[in-house]
């Protein structure tokens, strides 16, 4: 059974249409969208034995749009996804961020910066992480 404390998903989803109606009476009619601070976009990050790899949804930016640093155990990629006006439109909803945004992520262990990749692919940044060394298990056979 679950926890008193927990709401549901849909409840969150109930509490933002609601919140977007109300808004958009206040507004005008112009519905806003409610984005993470800064047009955050959602990431993973996992590691094997050899690397640590970050996943980054980045739908409408192209790589001359990214920029990505690797500076001790952090990660920060910056991004800009650019505005498309289209003449003569007239705009009934307007949810998707142009705004500038960066994410960062400090890694538990130093990496090697020198090997360090990135592929955007279908709207889905990956970037591979390579650990040092003296990072990557090294199995010891028992003589």
């Amino acid at each position: 059974m679950p926890s008193k404390n927990l709401i549901p998903h849909t409840s969150f989803e109930n509490l933002h249409q609601q919140m977007n109606r109300w808004l958009s009476d206040v507004w005008g009619g112009h519905e806003p969208a409610f984005v993470l601070p800064g047009g955050l976009t959602p990431m993973n990050v996992w590691e094997d034995n050899e690397a640590f790899y970050v996943q980054m949804e980045m739908p409408g930016i192209g790589k001359d749009g990214l920029e990505i640093n690797v500076f001790n155990r952090e990660l920060n990629v910056t991004g800009k996804r650019e505005e498309v006006e289209q003449e003569g439109a007239t705009y009934h909803r307007r949810e998707r961020s142009t705004e500038t945004f960066r994410r960062a992520i400090e890694l538990p262990i130093e990496i090697d910066h020198e090997n360090v990749s990135a592929e955007l692919l279908n709207g889905v940044l990956t970037v591979r992480l390579p650990k040092t060394t003296k990072a990557v298990p090294k199995k010891v056979e028992v003589q």
